[in-house]
């Protein structure tokens, strides 16, 4: 039987792994650092629907700190690696968790949250309810070997191409009585000799995940604002940054001349969707610029100092603001 002689790649791949895989991580030190995350929750909590809805809201919050903190310990990895350039070969001595010209250092987030739901009772309401043994591995650090034209040998989920030297942990999530919020609590546990990865921790990684739940949680609430309303049901309306953003205030502009009854229809939707938000109101969205819309538009106008007319760019421009993600 002919025997297939190796590719180069296929060597280059045997031998770095060979040599990542001597860097016994369970006998060095590791550390663990704790974080606390405060999740927002607006859905209602009375039909098991909203509450699968809610448990769906919290497995999207948990790949978000997942995705933030494992990228912000990456450009830490990535920063200190060409700060500590020297030739490969010392680094592979003094420097085995830093990456460099023969490796890499990657995060692979780990698909655990299936299994999460089973950790609370959907059949009853969600507030109060706790699990402290949640014990969930969102994603893992590792370092990664690369070829000698520098590829990357990495594939996601295969130990044999990496040495874990980091874990992202959820401990516990719980619904809070008395409101509706989620705390999820977890740590971080990385080998201590690469702790300097996490930078401060309560700096860059902690304020980009915040940054991430308030996207998530304005998300949430102009999903609930619109939620029902006949405009959505019956005309398709839809909230679009992409579309405020490329248009700026022109999507409000209901009183511009040559547009057809649709179109102010659609744009009159945009002024009662930042109206409901901003105002925590039960305006209904339908397009039209009934009494409760204009009674709102106006005092809408008093607070940002502006002309409760739509052709005043301020005001367009203040309710555009309502609508920008943050």
């Amino acid at each position: 039987m002919d025997l297939k002689e190796p590719s180069d790649s296929e060597r280059i791949q045997d031998e770095t792994s060979a040599q990542f895989s001597r860097l016994d991580t369970s006998k060095l030190t590791w550390t663990e650092v704790g974080f606390d995350f405060l999740l927002e929750l607006d859905r209602p909590d009375k039909e098991q629907a909203q509450r699968n809805r809610t448990v769906d809201q919290v497995r999207v919050a948990l790949h978000a700190i997942s995705g933030v903190m494992g990228s912000s310990m990456v450009a830490q990895a990535n920063a200190l690696g060409r700060m500590a350039a020297v030739d490969g070969k010392s680094k592979a001595v003094l420097f085995p968790w830093l990456p460099g010209a023969d490796r890499s250092v990657k995060y692979d987030p780990i698909d655990a949250l299936d299994s999460y739901g089973i950790f609370f009772d959907i059949d009853k309401p969600l507030v109060g309810q706790s699990s402290t043994e949640v014990n969930l591995t969102l994603g893992r650090l590792m370092v990664t070997p690369r070829s000698a034209d520098g590829s990357e040998v990495f594939n996601y989920g295969d130990a044999k191409y990496g040495v874990p030297i980091g874990f992202i942990y959820v401990d516990s999530i719980s619904f809070e009585a008395g409101s509706f919020r989620s705390w999820i609590r977890g740590r971080i546990a990385i080998l201590t000799l690469a702790v300097a990865f996490l930078g401060a921790i309560e700096g860059p990684i902690v304020k980009a995940g915040e940054a991430e739940m308030k996207v998530i949680q304005f998300y949430q609430q102009v999903d609930k604002a619109l939620a029902g309303q006949s405009e959505v049901k019956f005309h398709h309306f839809e909230y679009s940054w992409a579309e405020l953003d490329t248009k700026g205030t022109r999507p409000f502009n209901f009183a511009e001349k040559g547009i057809g009854p649709d179109e102010r229809g659609y744009r009159i939707s945009y002024v009662q969707l930042a109206l409901k938000i901003y105002f925590k109101t039960d305006i209904v969205i339908d397009g039209l610029m009934g009494p409760e819309t204009q009674k709102h538009l106006a005092r809408f106008a008093e607070e940002h100092h502006c002309t409760p007319n739509i052709n005043d760019q301020f005001l367009r421009a203040a309710l555009r603001a309502v609508l920008t993600p943050p």
